[in-house]
């Protein structure tokens, strides 16, 4: 590979969505095409609301086309409020 030759890796979030940065700077939402220099790398981090911030390698050398940043969501318990997608302690119902 000449030592000037940029590689591109796109880079997906998971779930889909969310806002992708390379070393901390913006480079777009999920599925940008990143394009540098062969051998650079860095860290992709991900980030959506509702979700954890998520975190993956990435080496602009050949090795991937593209790449996901996994993220976690986040619980939603609310006192008092069923929540049917998260692991919430039992809504209590007394009586007034």
């Amino acid at each position: 590979v000449p030592a000037r030759a940029k590689v591109s890796v796109r880079v997906y979030t998971y779930p889909e969505g969310g806002n992708i940065y390379l070393d901390r700077a913006y480079r777009g939402p999920s599925g940008v095409t990143i394009q540098l220099p062969y051998g650079t790398r860095g860290t992709v981090s991900c980030q959506m609301f509702g979700y954890a911030e998520g975190t993956a390698a990435i080496a602009f050398d050949g090795s991937m086309e593209s790449l996901s940043c996994p993220m976690i969501r986040l619980g939603g318990c609310v006192e008092d409020i069923k929540n049917p997608y998260d692991k919430c302690p039992p809504v209590s119902h007394v009586a007034p």
